[in-house]
């Protein structure tokens, strides 16, 4: 092992200990030749530690979504848990569900082996997790406001919510090594109104991931994007989404906010976590933690960092505060 690898032997080893990995279980370390290798060598030392068997499934770097081999699916299956150190996410694909409706827990790991570092896994953030899966899974009607205009709403009846502790305990459980998030995918044609991204919110656009140079103005209407109105911001997400020549990548996936104190703005990695964070992503949402029915070539996450959010008439966010105290009260001692 590398010095690197040394250095997150506690985290990795830390992070399958809470997904209850035991000596019988078969893991899969599942990456690519673009990955951190040190990051990836210490995820596989933990799972030879900790794991009845430990296999490491090393193959070329793939697109954003694209849907892995027949072959590749079916073994995963047969996993009991998978570290998925794929380089692009591949969360909202037929694959990945398959995988995870057969029993197989799926952790990815998509933060850098620096944010790993700095946000372990803990009992906190599986209460803030659990708290938050609740309150969204009650939610009616969601509203976000901005003083910079935004007036979005949304309806999310009969939708689960999901909450991201960063582990994986159960079998079925997907999560993302690190995360805070707590969301929920609104009904794919209830979503009206006005969304402004100012400067310093982020827009994660694979492979750009970059904070916010200027204001972009976002015309919701039936669910959908159906105007762009801005600057460079505006031009760069115009062109972003143009380029996949699919009507979903138009489409609300999901909303929600970070529920971690710990994450920054730093590591593009962490920007979902960011305590009061709220996310509202666009383009494919079909995965079954969110019961999301839009399928599409594309998916991008937006994390707006001075805004409000009211769920069933109740502020949970405020200009980005997080104050709804069955979620406060379960960290007490987060940091």
């Amino acid at each position: 092992m590398t010095r690197k690898s040394i250095e997150l032997a506690r985290v990795t080893h830390a992070t399958l200990e809470f997904s209850n990995v035991r000596d019988e279980e078969w893991v899969v370390v599942y990456s690519d030749t673009s990955r951190d290798p040190d990051l990836v060598d210490a995820f596989f030392a933990a799972a030879h530690a900790l794991a009845g068997e430990a296999t490491l499934l090393l193959r070329t770097p793939q697109p954003v979504l694209a849907e892995p081999r027949d072959s590749i699916r079916d073994l995963l299956k047969a996993a009991n848990m998978v570290v998925d150190l794929a380089s692009n996410p591949w969360l909202y694909t037929y694959a990945l569900n398959a995988i995870i409706d057969s029993g197989t827990r799926v952790l990815q790991v998509n933060p850098s082996a620096a944010s790993l570092n700095r946000l372990p896994p803990a009992e906190w953030k599986i209460r803030r997790a659990e708290a938050g899966a609740a309150l969204f899974t009650a939610a009616d009607d969601i509203e976000l406001t901005s003083a910079a205009g935004t007036h979005l709403r949304m309806r999310a009846a009969g939708r689960p919510g999901w909450g991201q502790d960063g582990v994986v305990r159960r079998p079925g459980d997907w999560d993302n090594a690190g995360t805070s998030i707590l969301a929920v995918a609104p009904l794919e044609d209830a979503v009206d109104g006005i969304l402004v991204v100012e400067p310093g919110d982020t827009i994660a656009t694979r492979p750009r991931r970059a904070r916010a140079h200027d204001a972009m103005r976002l015309t919701i209407e039936g669910g959908r994007i159906t105007g762009i109105d801005g600057g460079y911001e505006a031009h760069l997400f115009r062109e972003w989404l143009a380029q996949w020549n699919d009507p979903g990548s138009y489409v609300v996936a999901h909303t929600g906010f970070g529920a971690d104190p710990r994450a920054t703005v730093d590591d593009p990695g962490e920007w979902e976590s960011i305590e009061g964070g709220i996310n509202i992503a666009f383009g494919s949402n079909l995965f079954r933690g969110l019961a999301g029915r839009n399928h599409a070539r594309s998916h991008l996450d937006i994390v707006v960092l001075k805004h409000s959010m009211k769920i069933s008439g109740e502020t949970v966010v405020d200009a980005g505060r997080l104050i709804e105290p069955t979620i406060t009260q379960a960290a007490p001692n987060a940091t």
